[in-house]
């Protein structure tokens, strides 16, 4: 299969931390190529933002209060309408210029963003939260500014307790944890908070068959991803309630994602192709000889690397520029992104630590 990627502004980088995950990534990315069409319509939609943190320092996750200001108000001047989670599950919304924030993790600058910016301009995000760092990092919230951001409007929804892959993989190999991840996280909240919790948000956008099948057990109405595209009415009383999407936003992604919503780009998933994923799966195993040796080349490139350097970007800036002049396909390149994110390990420290390295290198040299 002829992988696409391109890079509109600087584009978002990651590293693919074993075969295994490369090889579930490439089918994921496969499969949401063949299977999604229709990518824009007129069906009144809401585009949901995913953060992470409002530190204002060069964390890749992280914007400064200002940068949050400057999204705002470039949507609002756009005439887009900020609503809330109740709001999209009621379907209380009309047309196509809706949006929905939610923040992830329950890091502490939420606090600060929200009676700072987005109180300012009425708007209650969603809260994605895993228990287990609540009070007890320093970089995360308390359980007290959690409350008040709760009784101030804020949704909660759960997001595992310990933030696990909360896949097949871990259902098999420790049950006791995978419950956990969904069963404890969702009474915790509601212990805590005093309200029904009722709404998931998969941990890395990780939303398996048998996780899909635990969240509905368990009660839950809602489960949100980070597959690229707008979340249309429709989605809402169909399977897909399990599979909402959202726009992963970090300093490289931004510009493309307001893009995108400008378009007005939905998400939209077919249910056949098995030969053709059969066949990328060939085609992934054939390529597993090579991982290895790509991998130890990367390992040496960064080892060692805490923030990236002048020479990364140009590096990286090279290969893109390579990759754009072979594809140019927009929208593809932004769910190959978006897909990647979701399988391999490119969160928090691991982005930090890794620096700028890309899927793209491996990618060209796939192409080879």
């Amino acid at each position: 299969m002829n992988w696409k990627i391109m890079r509109t502004g600087k584009i978002i980088t990651a590293m693919a931390t074993n075969s295994l995950n490369f090889r579930r990534g490439a089918c994921a990315l496969f499969l949401f190529f063949i299977v999604s069409t229709g990518l824009y319509g007129n069906e009144p939609s809401v585009h949901v933002l995913c953060y992470h943190a409002f530190k204002g320092d060069s964390n890749i996750f992280s914007f400064s209060l200002e940068e949050l200001k400057s999204h705002i108000e470039h949507l609002k001047s756009h005439g887009y309408t900020f609503v809330t989670l109740d709001d999209v599950t009621n379907k209380r919304f009309t047309g196509t210029k809706n949006i929905l924030v939610t923040v992830d993790d329950g890091n502490k600058s939420v606090y600060d963003a929200y009676f700072t910016v987005f109180k300012q301009y009425r708007i209650k995000p969603l809260l994605s939260i895993y228990p287990a760092v609540i009070e007890k990092k320093d970089y995360a919230l308390t359980w007290k500014q959690l409350k008040e951001l709760s009784d101030e409007g804020c949704s909660v929804a759960a997001h595992g307790f310990y933030h696990q892959k909360i896949n097949r993989k871990l259902y098999e190999s420790n049950r006791k944890m995978f419950d956990g991840e969904i069963y404890h996280s969702r009474d915790v909240l509601e212990q805590k908070l005093g309200k029904k919790i009722d709404v998931f948000v998969y941990p890395f956008g990780i939303a398996s068959d048998i996780t899909i099948q635990t969240l509905k057990a368990a009660g839950f109405r809602y489960g949100f991803t980070i597959n690229c595209g707008g979340l249309s009415a429709g989605m809402l009383d169909s399977g897909l309630r399990y599979e909402l999407p959202r726009y992963m936003f970090t300093r490289s992604s931004q510009k493309m994602n307001l893009g995108l919503i400008a378009r007005n780009m939905i998400y939209h998933k077919k249910k056949t192709v098995a030969h053709e994923e059969t066949s990328e799966q060939k085609k992934s195993a054939r390529a597993a000889d090579v991982k290895p040796v790509e991998e130890k080349r990367i390992a040496v490139r960064f080892q060692g690397t805490e923030k990236k350097t002048e020479a990364d970007l140009v590096y990286i800036q090279k290969l893109f520029d390579k990759y754009r002049s072979i594809e140019k396909s927009y929208e593809k390149a932004y769910a190959f992104l978006n897909e990647a994110r979701a399988e391999l390990d490119i969160f928090r420290d691991s982005m930090e630590k890794t620096s700028l390295l890309t899927i793209a290198d491996y990618v060209l040299r796939r192409r080879k």
